[in-house]
């Protein structure tokens, strides 16, 4: 498939899918409080963002007919390996937890990446841990499982 009809494609799919989670998230239940924009309101910000570029992208795609840009995927093994193992993150969430799981993951993840240094991916996952735990448990108040 040429550069211009993968674009094109992606760029149709991406409206689909933006306008069916903005068409789901009209379902969600109204906010509590009137000062509160409730909780369709950030998939639907994030929905029509992606909206824009992907009209972006199709447009653009239509002014670069004679690129032949080819992405070469230099370590294929890699980036399967890396789809299963996000895989097994999403699975495991439930039985062990996201905070056990992600420090299973992201070390994983970051030597499928080529990180070698022990002590940045040990500072990596320590940092995503202490943001995730201070963003979500502290200050908005909401426990990851």
């Amino acid at each position: 498939m040429k550069i211009q009809k993968a674009e094109i494609a992606l760029g149709i799919f991406s409206i689909i899918a933006s306008v069916w989670f903005i068409l789901s998230s009209r379902k969600f239940p109204e906010s509590l409080n009137q000062a509160d924009v409730g909780p369709a309101a950030f998939p639907t910000i994030i929905s029509i963002i992606i909206i824009i570029f992907s009209v972006t992208l199709i447009i653009s795609s239509f002014f670069n007919k004679d690129s032949e840009d080819k992405v070469e995927i230099l370590r294929i093994k890699n980036v399967i390996l890396s789809i299963l193992l996000l895989l097994l993150f999403a699975l495991g969430i439930p039985f062990l937890g996201f905070y056990v799981a992600a420090a299973l993951f992201f070390p994983i993840m970051l030597f499928l990446a080529s990180v070698t240094n022990w002590k940045s991916i040990v500072a990596t996952t320590l940092l995503f841990e202490l943001l995730a735990f201070g963003v979500f448990d502290q200050l908005l108040g909401v426990p990851l499982p």
